[in-house]
């Protein structure tokens, strides 16, 4: 049998120190089609950061606190780096996947939200908005626009949205604890002086109470607020002031202030 080839493209990056306070940003990225007999294997503590695979196709093997498990096409990897791990390739057919090695303020706070699986599989089947972001971070690295960071940091967001809400929508589910339906969620921002998760949707903003155990986390909605014009965007910390937000929608920037649960334009 004649070993496949190993083809990549890796992107390095050094984190400025502007993009170390935005929710995430990138050490590294890239794209890879690992050969028949290839494996990574680390120790606890070898290395730092989060990192996040996407399995376009074929097979592979993780090893994760002494559990093994397959991983297959459209399967999602997200876990701490610092902790003991391996990974390889099924040899009948070595997997390509897209790897992202992330750090943030908000990185931990996601991962979290989905300890409560006891697994760092997420198998959401076909999920385009996953491919697409993907290839779009692919791409801005490939060309470093004016703003990589700041786009960068919103496809992380914007991702890990969209697992953490598909994984989080069976077991809490069982108990009524999951909040009711936010149509086009887009980013969240993680509230640290409130305890809160606020989320944008296409309609409304709301901010969600993190709760329940570890084995069982839930939410629950604790504001919700209509939007001035309709299409919900993109959520970010005004800098200086923790009692506001910034919210986009499809037509307008605004200024959400938490206290008076008001929207501001004069700014």
């Amino acid at each position: 049998m004649t070993e496949s080839r190993h083809y990549y493209y890796h992107f390095r990056h050094s984190p400025s120190e502007l993009s170390k306070h935005l929710a995430f940003y990138i050490h590294a990225m890239g794209w890879v089609a690992y050969p028949r007999t290839f494996s990574t294997v680390r120790k606890a503590d070898s290395f730092y950061g989060y990192q996040l695979q996407y399995v376009s196709r074929g097979k592979g093997f993780f090893i994760w606190i002494g559990t093994k498990y397959h991983v297959g096409p459209d399967d999602l990897l997200f876990f701490d780096l610092t902790q003991e791990h391996a990974y390889y390739s099924d040899p009948e057919d070595p997997w390509e996947l897209v790897w992202i090695h992330l750090g943030g303020e908000q990185a931990k706070m996601y991962l979290s939200l989905l300890e409560h699986r006891k697994s760092p599989i997420i198998r959401m089947g076909k999920n385009e908005l996953i491919k697409h972001w993907c290839q779009d971070l692919i791409y801005l690295f490939s060309l470093r626009p004016i703003g990589l960071e700041l786009m960068a940091a919103l496809a992380i967001t914007r991702m890990l949205t969209e697992i953490s809400v598909a994984s989080m929508s069976g077991d809490s589910e069982k108990d009524g604890s999951r909040p009711s339906q936010l149509a086009s969620a887009h980013g969240v921002q993680w509230d640290p002086k409130n305890q809160l998760l606020w989320a944008p949707g296409y309609e409304y903003l709301v901010s969600l109470e993190v709760g329940g155990t570890d084995d069982n986390p839930t939410l629950c909605e604790k504001v919700k607020v209509a939007l001035p014009t309709a299409g919900g965007r993109d959520l970010q910390p005004v800098y200086g002031d923790t009692d506001r937000l910034w919210v986009t929608t499809n037509k307008t920037v605004y200024q959400y202030i938490k206290f008076t649960n008001t929207f501001d334009i004069h700014f």
